[in-house]
């Protein structure tokens, strides 16, 4: 079974950021955060012409390749994945509702008033298109 993160370093057991032959090949037991942050940080830069620019993508891209599960941790979704594997809620006995179409959790706010609010929005179902040509992790 794969795991969610490998250290960053030097070492045949770590992950080599940019630059990671296991990242780029979807290695099975590496890690899906780092995969996931590898190849959002090409596709950010792979969106800019200039090298100041592509560069900067590329950091926030990596950035969010680390954090997009970081909602998951939210008591909400955590309930909603408890409806789903209840076999006596109406979700996981045949609700047209999927994940897919699930509204995002809204903060109390419309600026976020921490990390945790802003990755909840943008991390949750419902605000990701779903790309059939991006590889699963």
């Amino acid at each position: 079974m794969g795991t969610s993160f490998h250290p960053f370093g030097d070492g045949p057991q770590e992950c080599q950021r940019e630059s990671c032959a296991k990242c780029r090949d979807l290695e099975p037991y590496h890690g899906h955060l780092n995969k996931v942050a590898y190849w959002s940080s090409n596709f950010a830069a792979g969106m800019c012409p200039s090298d100041a620019d592509r560069e900067a993508a590329r950091q926030w891209g990596y950035l969010a390749g680390l954090w997009h599960d970081l909602g998951k941790f939210a008591p909400e979704w955590q309930t909603y994945l408890a409806c789903k594997a209840d076999i006596h809620t109406r979700e996981a006995s045949g609700s047209p509702q999927s994940e897919k179409t699930t509204p995002a959790p809204v903060p109390s706010s419309p600026i976020p008033n921490s990390l945790g609010d802003l990755f909840l929005t943008i991390s949750s179902p419902g605000t990701t298109p779903d790309w059939p040509t991006l590889p699963i992790f």
